[in-house]
């Protein structure tokens, strides 16, 4: 990596990274070595990559909208008044 991760930006052991463009965390860099872990009784295939030079870019947070409230039109008012 090009800088080392904080504690806290590390991925899990099984995360699974995607595209950015889809909003997901993604590695970029250079891959130093790729190893393919084959299956076995107790876990599933996978691999293990090491990169020379490379960022965690993290998932983008999914913006929050706004709540709209409408003000009632004009000339209309609650019973009574």
């Amino acid at each position: 990596m090009k800088a080392p991760l904080a504690d806290k930006e590390i991925p899990v052991a099984g995360a699974v990274l995607g595209l950015q463009s889809k909003g997901e965390a993604e590695l970029d860099g250079s891959y130093d070595t790729y190893t393919q872990i084959p299956a076995s009784a107790t876990t599933v295939q996978s691999a293990q990559i090491v990169l020379r030079d490379g960022v965690l870019i993290p998932e983008k947070k999914k913006a929050v909208k706004p709540v709209v409230r409408h003000k009632p039109t004009a000339g209309h008012h609650a019973a009574g008044e």
